[in-house]
């Protein structure tokens, strides 16, 4: 079997520290994140800071997800997987300090 070439950790930033400090979600963080790519293995995740364009109070921590999914179907089907064990991997009352982002690339 070959090796990944999808790194099984991901760096973060001293600001996604920060805010995941301040939050208090920095021990299930690395919970949120092996969830997360147990659900898309073959993608690239990167954890950054999300400020929210309408809202200066809202800030979260975003798990970007880059990967090439060309079928809709399959794409609406992982999604919806890693939202339902999103709710396995942290309290549901911080469930929403993380948000999920995509960067379908062909």
């Amino acid at each position: 079997m070959l090796p990944s070439l999808v790194p099984s950790k991901t760096e973060l930033s001293a600001e996604v520290v920060q805010l995941a400090t301040k939050l208090g979600v920095t021990a299930i963080l690395s919970n949120v994140q092996e969830m997360t790519r147990s659900v898309f293995p073959d993608a690239r995740l990167q954890v950054e800071v999300e400020y929210d364009p309408e809202n200066a109070d809202e800030v979260c921590l975003a798990i970007v997800v880059r990967n090439t999914i060309d079928n809709p179907h399959e794409l609406v089907q992982i999604l919806s997987k890693r939202h339902r064990r999103l709710f396995d991997s942290c309290p549901p009352y911080l469930a929403s300090v993380f948000r999920l982002n995509t960067d379908w690339r062909p």
